[in-house]
């Protein structure tokens, strides 16, 4: 856990890098959970139907599934600027609390109609003006790579700013600053939209604003899988499993949330079942 710091009032800082090859993150980066069917070689559950029926049963049903968005997630490889050499693999940044809040910004856009927001809009995007603290000290690093004047999403070129004002770059971000972020956002954008940090939460945190229309950001402290990592949160689902006592019939309930990661573009899912599904740590920005 070197590479993670948590402070009772800044949050989860985290320092870590992203593999920019998916494979080799599931075998070196990320504890593996026990495999059942339905999850890959790093333990990401990929396919929820045979993972439920392998480690609950096949008695288990799909009984509601709900999303906001079914839009293809933003990847931190394809969004960073500095990829790190080491060991033979290249690394992309830590950005998970950045990419996981454009996330929120592309689903809002896509979603729900705030249209002001310049997600389509294309900027090149030049590091050495806009943060030249961190390029010049990458550029001088001999470990890095820099692939600068990238064409970016104008609505990522802005948070990345906000994130190299408030942070000094886009790496180490806590929940609180990709709350920030989002809060920048919406009044740069001209909108009323604010967000705030649940810190206390259980599936409902997550099932009440679901239902409403709203997505979330979760970030995670400790997780077997994920480590400690911010990603948005577009759904759930829940299944259940009826059964009989004396006249009675029972329910057994299995509760998911399905994940915009950062890894991938297409869903994941968590597991909320048992304490807290392996999460130590975590926490929820959501819209107040």
């Amino acid at each position: 856990m070197k590479d993670f710091e948590y402070d009772i009032h800044n949050g989860y800082n985290y320092y870590g890098k992203e593999l920019t090859d998916n494979s080799v993150i599931n075998n070196i980066e990320m504890e593996k959970i026990s495999k059942y069917d339905g999850t890959n070689s790093g333990g990401y559950i990929t396919d929820l139907p045979k993972y439920v029926a392998d480690r609950y049963g096949k008695e288990y049903k799909l009984n509601v599934s709900k999303r906001v968005t079914n839009m293809d997630g933003e990847l931190q490889t394809d969004n960073s600027i500095y990829y790190e050499s080491k060991n033979g693999f290249s690394y992309s940044e830590g950005n998970c609390g950045l990419i996981s809040a454009f996330n929120y910004l592309k689903y809002m856009y896509n979603n729900r109609g705030f249209s002001r927001i310049p997600y389509s809009s294309k900027i090149k995007y030049d590091a050495s003006i806009l943060e030249p603290k961190i390029y010049d000290k990458k550029l001088k690093d001999s470990n890095y790579t820099v692939r600068n004047n990238k064409n970016i999403s104008k609505a990522l070129s802005d948070i990345r700013q906000e994130a190299y004002r408030i942070n000094g770059g886009p790496e180490g971000l806590t929940v609180w600053e990709s709350r920030k972020l989002l809060d920048y956002a919406m009044k740069e954008y001209g909108y009323s939209t604010r967000f705030k940090v649940i810190e206390i939460w259980d599936y409902n945190t997550v099932t009440s604003r679901i239902d409403k229309g709203q997505g979330l950001l979760w970030s995670v402290f400790g997780h077997q899988t994920y480590g400690s990592h911010t990603m948005f949160v577009s759904g759930y689902n829940t299944y259940v499993k009826t059964g009989k006592f004396l006249w009675w019939t029972t329910y057994s309930y299995k509760e998911f949330f399905i994940l915009k990661d950062g890894h991938y573009k297409t869903d994941k899912f968590y597991d909320f079942n048992g304490f807290n599904g392996g999460v130590v740590v975590g926490g929820f920005v959501v819209e107040k």
